[in-house]
């Protein structure tokens, strides 16, 4: 599926690329995969390690679940911005074009 996001802006969002990571990933291509999205390759996993260890805890703090959305949020603004710039085609974070 194409990115509706990227078809009417030209800017990739933190999401393009993931089914194409996943694909590669399934292949055993772990360097294509982190090329096409390495946000879900990496945090994916790290995000779900840390939700698994906080719902083991007896304690609950509303604060730490504030603190860890606003993590998210900033590392998926820094990751939005980092994969466009200099340009959306030229970004070393940028996804692979399929383009032929």
């Amino acid at each position: 599926p194409k990115c509706q996001f990227y078809q009417t802006t030209g800017i990739h969002c933190p999401g393009c690329g993931a089914t194409r990571a996943v694909m590669a990933l399934l292949h055993g291509d772990v360097l294509l995969a982190l090329r096409n999205n390495a946000l879900l390759i990496v945090g994916g996993p790290l995000l779900a390690i840390y939700i698994v260890r906080q719902n083991r805890k007896p304690d609950f703090d509303p604060r730490a679940t504030v603190r860890t959305v606003m993590i998210i949020v900033t590392v998926f603004v820094v990751f939005f911005v980092a994969r466009n710039i200099p340009s959306p085609t030229s970004s070393p974070f940028a996804p692979v074009s399929t383009a032929k």
